[in-house]
């Protein structure tokens, strides 16, 4: 049995770190791409997914991030929500904030119900968490029957986006 467990874990370490070598070289958007269409053949769950250019402009650590809070969303609505499909949005939300957005057509549920003492999901637990730490929002919207949308808003840092302007400086000369 921990023969087992070892090389779960091991599994589980070489799939992390795939997933930061593959946001490195190939940035979020291109990563996300891969994942959904991974997740829609396994799964049978279709995933209309949109993304801004400005996704792959957010450090490596924030893509991370946020490539995490989307696969933990998905494996939600894959796990809970019985959905038909969902889709994933990356936008900008003006010049200094990216939107994400999860939703599904699933079986919703209501998210300040009574646990019987029981601490929060760990699942959504991890997303807010995740949001928090890059300095953003967190919010999930769902009721039964209605399906659920969980919603994110990143601050895009204003060294990150003035460097996207900047020119190169030229040698006094």
């Amino acid at each position: 049995m921990h023969e087992v467990a070892d090389e779960i874990y091991e599994d589980i370490g070489e799939s992390i770190t795939g997933i930061r070598t593959n946001m490195t070289e190939r940035g979020l958007t291109r990563t996300l791409q891969d994942y959904v269409d991974q997740f829609e053949e396994r799964h049978q769950i279709p995933v209309n997914l949109r993304i801004d250019q400005v996704a792959d402009e957010l450090s490596p650590l924030a893509a991370f991030q946020l490539f995490r809070l989307i696969q933990e969303a998905l494996t939600n609505i894959r796990k809970h929500a019985g959905a038909r499909g969902a889709t994933v949005t990356l936008i900008s939300d003006g010049p200094d904030q990216l939107r994400v957005t999860i939703a599904d057509d699933g079986h919703g549920f209501a998210p300040g119900s009574q646990r019987n003492g029981k601490a929060p999901p760990l699942g959504l637990t991890s997303m807010r968490e995740r949001v928090e730490a890059l300095g953003g929002t967190f919010h999930v919207n769902s009721q039964p029957g209605s399906g659920t949308r969980v919603t994110a808003a990143i601050p895009i840092p204003r060294a990150r986006k003035e460097n996207r302007h900047a020119t190169p400086a030229t040698p006094p000369g």
